[in-house]
Parts: C-alpha cells; structure tokens; sequence
C-alpha cells in the first residue's frame, strides 16, 4: 500500500490493486446493465474524480484513463458500435484535457486510437520491448538509475552517453529474465483458471447490444 523509498514507482502498485477491485464489480454492472452504467455510472465516476476522495482512494484520481480504456474495449469488441460508446469515449478524452495535463490526455488518446484503429503486424522490434515492458518499468528506476549514479562518479562525464546506453542494456537484460522467469509464468498459471461460461455470456451480450 506504499511505495518504498528506494523505488518510488511502485506506487503505481497501489493504483492497479484498487483498479482490479473496482473493474470485478464495474464488469458485473456492464454487462447486466451496459447502457445504464455508461450514461449514469461514467458521469458518476468522472465526478467522484475531483473530489476529496482522491485522498482516500488513490484510483479515483487516474479514473478517467481507466475509462478511457474500458470504453475503448468495449467499443473493440462489438461489430456495431451504438454512438452511446463514441460519446461516452468522446467526453472521457475531453475530461482528460480540461482537468488534467496536456501530455497525459494526448498519450491516451493516442493510445486508445492505435488500439482502436491500427490494424497493421506490430514489427517484432516494437513488440519485444512491449512485452518485457511491465518488468522494464518497475526495475528502470532500482537498477539503471542507481546503476548510473554508482558508475559515473568513476567515469569521465564525456562518457555519460555510453553509461546511460549500458544501464539501459542491463535494464532490458533483467526485465528479460524477469519476463521469461517470472511474469510468463505467473500467466500460464492465471490462463489455467476457469470462469465457466461468463466469457461467452459477455461475448454474446457485446454483440447483441
């Protein structure tokens, strides 16, 4: 629930654990009630993030870029998008822009639009950094920032292009290792677990809606 001092990124931890728990109950409402927790519960949602609960609820705070996301899939996976979705989709991005900052609000949108609308093979030089990019995240910080600040006291500061090249090198090393070791692993592990027929439920009721 907190982030440790020598690796200030995880506090992003803390945000996808409380994201976990709210997507396993927001999931349920969209798919019981799909048009009724769009047009009350993203209002709702966009609302309680400026508000004090933030303090309380670190999630709340990033909430718009979930949403984003999950409007975003739910646009992905149905033939005939109802224009409700475009909207909803429409306002999230526009909310990211007035109430949060600018860079922020245009990486989500762009994101969102490559997800949406980029049908093209992903090159293998692209798709390797991706997948080891979780690891790569929370170690960048640990091992190649402090990598560099333990190295280039010994170098000379016309190196420092050449220390920043190495560590970045240890850095995708590690995060492999980590990646093959323990992230695919751990995926294999989560595939074996069955959720019965709630995958086609959904499947079905995207389509038809």
């Amino acid at each position: 629930m907190h982030a440790p001092a020598d690796n200030p990124v995880f506090w992003t931890l803390r945000i996808e654990a409380e994201y976990y728990i709210f997507i396993g109950l927001f999931f349920v409402l969209l798919t019981q009630f799909p048009k009724l927790s769009i047009i009350i519960g993203v209002p709702v949602l966009l609302l309680l993030s400026q508000t004090l609960v933030i303090n309380y609820t670190g999630f709340f705070n990033f909430i718009v870029y979930f949403l984003i996301g999950t409007i975003g899939y739910l646009i992905y996976i149905k033939e005939e998008n109802t224009i409700l979705e475009y909207l909803a989709l429409a306002v999230s991005i526009a909310f990211s822009f007035v109430f949060y900052e600018l860079a922020a609000g245009i990486v989500a949108t762009l994101t969102i639009l490559v997800i949406l609308y980029f049908r093209k093979p992903v090159s293998p030089v692209l798709e390797f950094p991706g997948e080891i990019s979780y690891s790569l995240y929370l170690l960048h910080f640990p091992l190649g920032t402090k990598l560099i600040n333990l190295l280039q006291r010994h170098i000379s500061p016309s190196l420092n292009w050449a220390l920043f090249i190495f560590a970045t090198l240890v850095c995708f090393g590690v995060a492999w290792l980590f990646w093959q070791f323990i992230e695919k692993p751990s995926a294999r592990l989560s595939s074996a677990v069955k959720y019965g027929n709630a995958k086609t439920k959904f499947e079905n009721f995207s389509l038809k809606s």
